[in-house]
């Protein structure tokens, strides 16, 4: 066991191959996130969890997929966060839109929480998601912007201070 990463049924196969290009899934939850890798076969070569946290994520992906050609996750509620934090750090990742991919993992044989990174995974291997754009950070702060004006216009404190000044 690796300090921080809990293995799926407590084994970490070694990398074998690591020449080969490398697909990777994540099942992004608040507090942790499976992660699956496959070689460009198919064949899984690594699963397990780690911390939703950019930074330890990117420690994993670094020493478990070194040679991630993608690395896929649904759109969720920390999908643009994490995106951005990945990309800063120069991982290949893609954001991968939310109804396609439960389409996708649906018809597979073995649908579960704890398969869902696999067939991420091979849905980045092969290439059969749409991408979604992930909104700046910029585009962000201004929608929070806009939405905290509203809550605070539609809250009666406009009124008040205007009875104020009366």
């Amino acid at each position: 066991m690796i300090s921080g990463i809990a293995t799926i049924d407590g084994i970490t196969p070694p990398i074998e191959d690591t020449a080969s290009n490398q697909y990777v899934g994540l099942d992004v939850s608040q507090r942790e996130t499976s992660v699956c890798v496959v070689d460009e076969t198919g064949r899984p070569v690594w699963q397990g969890r780690v911390a939703s946290d950019p930074g330890a994520l990117a420690k994993l992906l670094d020493k478990r997929a070194p040679d991630a050609e993608r690395i896929g996750f649904e759109t969720r509620a920390m999908s643009s966060w994490l995106w951005h934090e990945l990309r800063r750090v120069g991982l290949p990742v893609v954001c991968i839109d939310a109804r396609h991919a439960h389409a996708a993992l649906s018809v597979r044989m073995n649908k579960s929480d704890e398969n869902d990174p696999r067939g991420l995974a091979e849905l980045v291997r092969i290439g059969g998601y749409r991408d979604v754009a992930a909104k700046s950070e910029a585009s962000q702060q201004a929608r929070s912007l806009l939405i905290a004006g509203r809550v605070w216009y539609g809250s009666g404190e406009t009124t008040k201070i205007r009875c104020a000044r009366c």
